[in-house]
């Protein structure tokens, strides 16, 4: 049979009062991140006492709250009118980014993907004259892919 885990055992040889209380449960306030906690109850009344076994617990650690969103399409902007048939399309960053895909197509049609940079700028070469366009950037990182909203400009 195979062991599922470890069991250790440590001699606790006295616990700190931490409070009196009348009622049956107390609030010990802010407790350290990974700190191990050990507690024991002691009840008293005319009788006498009785006490419980002493119970450890841990403080668990919380996960780093991040929030990640995609990118933020600076240029072209938004309805603009972009000379030329080779604009620079550029985006903001997004932390941990790896590789940036950018997505490109005639207004009415699906984006295609024209480009995988590692940065936050492309030139994207051939594009039709007095075209309107749609583009959207999706920004890959080891905990997943984040798109920007989908921008629109048109060409002269």
């Amino acid at each position: 049979m195979k062991p599922l885990g470890k069991l250790a055992f440590a001699a606790i040889t006295s616990l700190a009062l931490a409070a009196t209380v009348t009622g049956n449960s107390w609030q010990p306030g802010t407790l350290a991140a990974g700190g191990a906690y050990y507690w024991q109850v002691a009840a008293k009344n005319s009788a006498g006492s009785a006490s419980s076994g002493a119970s450890v617990f841990t403080v668990a650690t919380a996960p780093p709250t991040t929030t990640t969103s995609g990118p933020t399409l600076l240029s072209p902007a938004y309805g603009s009118t972009v000379t030329g048939q080779n604009p620079v399309f550029q985006w903001t960053s997004v932390a941990g980014a790896t590789s940036y895909e950018v997505y490109v197509g005639s207004a009415g049609a699906a984006l295609s993907q024209v480009a995988v940079v590692s940065g936050t700028s492309v030139t994207v070469k051939g594009l039709k004259r007095r075209t309107v366009y749609a583009w959207k950037v999706i920004a890959r990182t080891p905990s997943g892919a984040f798109s920007s909203a989908t921008g629109g400009f048109q060409t002269n």
